[in-house]
């Protein structure tokens, strides 16, 4: 019979095995990636002679609107980039770059040794020999999906996206998927280009999207470079949902975090955050003091490379009579006779501690309280756990939903007990809404509402958020609490969030070279 002390060893050389062997995956992906681009490169002055789309970079498309047609539709013409000049290839002297047209040939180029330099961050990013002062700043926002109903993060670079552009910037957006049919109306101008990316397999496409960017930023001569996305090169990179390392440490743990932290997929996310700290010329933006606190105690980063920006909220579309009336009419619908209705809203249910909420509510002894659940997860594993636990007959599970602001009101508080988040936007959503907010210390957006949400120390605590819980079970003392919250909500509105990130944007233009644009 095996020792212990022998098991355990023997398991340690297997795991160091199989780190050694997704690590080579890794490796050998990114090579290959690597001389993927390096041959569709070599391709490109064929690819110009005929009418086949650039394979990387497959199209561009331009929404302008401004205000003698803020009524019209808004239509995408795309184009295909064939024409688009890559490194080191020479080009004629051409008139300024006019963005009321679709020419996809970008402004400048520059020679290859000049692409990416890692010598000085002067050289990383192309630019524009000549520039008028009154010009605006050309910004290329990276996000892998431009869509706002995608996620926390999509909903967040589409926001920014049409305020920047609203704000008279010259905005492009770097994306592998889009959804142009959902843009807004109104005045600016906001550019696509959609990468050619292969979508088969997450580990490739993490890594070819990365390189994809790239490509793009060579070619674009933007002044600032701002990803949403996990990739190598920008000015400013967003740290949305905080370290990828502390995120595995937090929501993972025993065998299943050392599985996940083995994946092909999480090798390369964490490979190209890695570099992104490393790298004392990016600035990093993080939306709560947890995250940027984590980012300079466990990864090194200088707490000067970092801007500390919350997210915002649209205040307007969660606080509209029209959401309210939606709120009446859909709780009648659903759960007409509960007394009072908890909310839990997000996606992926353990790490939003539905498990921990389901135990909760068994300890409180209230016919009359109901649950709600509503985003994208397994609901059959939850429903037994329910079941076990007594509760499945005051549990709703809601599903993916797109009328969330008519979610909100129709119930009476919103509760995340949550294992780890960044930031999360639900809980800026229900305090606009109105709504009393229970949640953790490790939901970083929770730092921004003060003392007018009700914190538990420990994610994993039951007994803690049943008393949280029962303490605003007096609806005078959930609507006042929801309108203190909701007040400070009004804060954080969008027009200020892209009203500081053009104030980085001009830091980062004047640190780079002599002179403001301001």
């Amino acid at each position: 019979m095996k020792s212990p002390q022998r098991s355990t060893r023997i398991e340690s050389r297997i795991m160091r095995c199989l780190s050694a062997l997704c690590r080579l995956l890794a490796f050998v992906v990114s090579g290959i990636s690597e001389s993927t681009f390096q041959r569709l490169h070599s391709q490109q002055s064929n690819s110009m002679q005929g009418t086949a789309p650039h394979p990387i970079a497959a199209t561009r498309g331009i929404l302008r609107i401004g205000a003698s047609d803020a009524n019209a539709t808004p239509r995408m013409r795309p184009t295909c980039m064939t024409s688009a000049p890559l490194r080191g290839e020479p080009t004629a002297s051409a008139p300024e770059h006019p963005r009321s047209t679709l020419d996809p040939t970008p402004p400048n180029t520059v020679p290859e040794s000049r692409l990416f330099d890692d010598e000085t961050s002067a050289s990383r990013y192309p630019r524009r020999p000549t520039r008028p002062e009154d010009a605006p700043l050309r910004i290329a926002l990276v996000i892998e999906r431009f869509a706002p109903g995608a996620g926390g993060v999509e909903g967040v670079a589409w926001q920014v996206a049409h305020e920047l552009a609203h704000a008279g910037l010259d905005v492009t957006v770097l994306c592998r998927e889009t959804a142009e049919h959902e843009w807004k109306q109104g005045e600016g101008e906001l550019a696509h280009i959609r990468l050619r990316v292969p979508s088969f397999w997450q580990p490739l496409r993490v890594v070819a999207f990365s390189r994809a960017t790239a490509i793009a930023i060579r070619t674009g001569a933007f002044d600032v470079v701002h990803s949403f996305s996990r990739t190598h090169h920008q000015h400013l990179y967003r740290a949305g949902g905080g370290s990828h390392a502390d995120y595995l440490d937090r929501t993972h743990a025993g065998a299943a975090r050392a599985v996940r932290q083995l994946s092909p997929r999480h090798l390369a996310l964490l490979a190209i955050e890695r570099s992104v700290f490393a790298d004392s010329d990016q600035r990093i933006q993080c939306a709560s003091r947890l995250v940027a606190d984590a980012l300079v105690e466990r990864h090194g980063v200088a707490r000067e490379r970092i801007l500390l920006l919350p997210n915002a909220v649209d205040t307007a579309r969660f606080a509209s009579p029209a959401s309210r009336g939606a709120g009446r009419r859909l709780r009648r619908q659903l759960d007409e006779k509960a007394e009072r209705i908890w909310l839990l809203p997000g996606s992926g249910w353990r790490r939003k501690g539905l498990d921990v909420l389901l135990e909760a509510l068994a300890r409180l002894a209230d016919p009359g309280l109901r649950v709600w659940v509503a985003g994208r997860d397994d609901p059959r594993i939850w429903r037994r756990r329910a079941e076990s636990l007594g509760v499945s007959d005051r549990l709703r599970f809601l599903g993916l939903r797109s009328d969330m602001a008519s979610v909100y009101s129709a119930v009476d508080g919103m509760v995340l007990p949550t294992r780890y988040d960044a930031f999360a936007n639900v809980t800026l959503e229900a305090a606009a809404a109105g709504l009393a907010v229970v949640t953790t210390k490790s939901n970083g957006a929770a730092e921004w509402l003060g003392e007018d949400v009700l914190l538990i120390d420990e994610p994993g605590d039951a007994n803690g958020l049943a008393c949280a819980m029962a303490s605003l079970a007096d609806a005078e003392h959930r609507r006042a609490l929801g309108a203190r919250a909701q007040r400070r909500a009004q804060q954080l509105d969008w027009a200020s969030h892209a009203a500081a990130l053009r104030e980085e944007y001009q830091r980062i233009v004047a640190a780079r070279r002599p002179g403001s644009l301001a």
